[in-house]
């Protein structure tokens, strides 16, 4: 799987040797897809917010971003709404009287018009022409039970429009790009990999806990989870493992769960309710600042999938020197295993164990947390932001060609 032939996030350094030529550059418009401006930052849009982030700090004092012997000129279209966060070189367009998917496929394609279309959070309007989108994984497939049918079958719908219409895509691991082909049916030399960073963790001043888990770090300490309440993150498994470890280590760490439930996504049928269990902590959504604080004071992250096609929260934990205890998936191989303390997922007592594990063998977590810092230090945006340019120069060039 590490010989995947469009892992541009290998092949940037190469190109970047070669941009630098003597004739001026190709000067193309390029739009962004804003609507992740105004919506709440989940893991689609934290790694929307880093790879534009990574591309504002390269535009240039003329507007443009340069990448083999093309000029992108950059400008974000975004919805009506609050904008958090906005970069602070790419100009944004605010002329839009619709928000949500409403304006993402009736005003976007005519805003975008004339210009090649960035996508970063999965959906792409299906009228504009020249585009290229980040599609994050193929659960909706693999795990299919785990979302609405509505939101199942919209994404279904994207997905045969960006294979006949011969999109260029970027998703975020060689397993992710695997999966996209065989499910999806996306043609190999259109999928290219552009993994997440997660150098935006360093960049948080300290911030205070809330104050229950500030009287647990006093105390027994926590692990933490970090993840939605949909089937497939497996929280029924982690709680049952929890129990079962409390039971024969009455003073081991309590749980703490953050993230929230997203029922237009995942429907009705959410994880197990553990309501009522005392070693739980539920802290629901919270602020990138607060949750890197948590992650600092852990005592672990457990990360008990069923089915990723990254798994930010592990990289995220992992650069802040956060143990790792994870399900045994290919993506949490593709990370860095050695870094984690693995499970088979569906493994209640594995997981206990490992647990266990963690509580009574310090000297072996400082070691798995020194990999683990080395394993992170190889996710960052710059490196995801080059493979995004990359893709873009493939995608101009070929715009180019069919036009000549």
């Amino acid at each position: 799987m590490s010989a995947w032939p469009s892992d541009t996030s290998a092949q940037s350094a190469s190109s970047n040797a070669t941009r630098q030529t003597s004739t001026p550059p190709t000067i193309v418009p390029l739009a962004i897809n804003g609507r992740y401006l105004i919506r709440r930052t989940t893991g689609v849009e934290r790694v929307a917010r880093g790879i534009i982030d990574a591309l504002d700090a390269r535009v240039d004092e003329d507007g443009l971003l340069q990448c083999a012997g093309i000029a992108f000129r950059p400008r974000m279209l975004a919805p009506k709404g609050e904008v958090s966060a906005p970069p602070r070189r790419i100009p944004i367009d605010r002329t839009a009287r619709l928000s949500g998917n409403a304006w993402e496929q009736c005003e976007l394609p005519w805003s975008a018009r004339g210009a090649l279309l960035l996508n970063l959070c999965n959906t792409a309007p299906l009228l504009a022409r020249a585009q290229c989108t980040y599609v994050h994984d193929a659960g909706v497939y693999a795990i299919a039970e785990s979302y609405d049918w509505r939101f199942r079958s919209w994404y279904r719908c994207l997905h045969r429009f960006y294979r006949r219409r011969g999109d260029f895509l970027l998703t975020n691991s060689v397993f992710s790009a695997c999966e996209l082909r065989r499910h999806a049916g996306f043609a190999l030399e259109r999928l290219h990999v552009a993994r997440p960073g997660c150098n935006h963790v360093h960049g948080f001043a300290d911030t205070p806990l809330p104050e229950p888990l500030a009287r647990l770090v006093e105390g027994r300490g926590y692990y933490v989870i970090v993840g939605s309440r949909a089937r497939h993150k497996n929280i029924a498994i982690a709680v049952e493992a929890h129990r079962r470890h409390l039971r024969t280590h009455p003073q081991a760490p309590a749980l703490v769960m953050i993230g929230g439930e997203r029922r237009d996504i995942f429907g009705h049928d959410m994880d197990a309710d553990d309501s009522a269990d005392d070693g739980v902590v539920h802290l629901g959504y919270l602020d990138d600042p607060t949750l890197v604080a948590i992650l600092r004071r852990a005592r672990a992250l457990i990360f008990p999938s069923r089915y990723e096609g990254f798994g930010l929260p592990l990289v995220e934990a992992m650069a802040l020197g956060c143990p790792v205890v994870a399900s045994d998936l290919p993506t949490t191989r593709e990370i860095g295993i050695d870094a984690c303390w693995t499970f088979p997922p569906q493994d209640a007592d594995a997981l206990a164990a490992q647990l266990a594990l963690v509580d009574a063998h310090p000297r072996q977590v400082s070691q798995k947390v020194a990999i683990g810092r080395q394993r992170a230090a190889g996710f960052s945006w710059d490196a995801c932001a080059d493979a995004v340019l990359d893709t873009l120069a493939q995608a101009a060039l070929q715009r180019k060609e069919k036009t000549a």
